[in-house]
């Protein structure tokens, strides 16, 4: 799978992640919503040094 830079130059303002709903364990940011009609699970993790990975599950498996 090929990563692709969504984001630019664009910097993670931690200081508003908690207020989004994002939660933090051991450094890293956690951010899990089930999405279209229940369907999906995205979960979206920002690392302490600034990196985001996202993953889209079917929410039924």
């Amino acid at each position: 799978m090929k990563k692709t830079d969504f984001f630019g130059n664009e910097k993670v303002n931690f200081d508003k992640l908690l207020e989004f709903g994002f939660y933090l364990k051991k450094y890293v940011y956690y951010y899990t919503k089930i999405i279209v009609n229940n369907q999906f699970r995205l979960d979206v993790i920002i690392t302490s040094d600034g990196k985001i990975d996202t993953k889209l599950t079917d929410a039924k498996t």
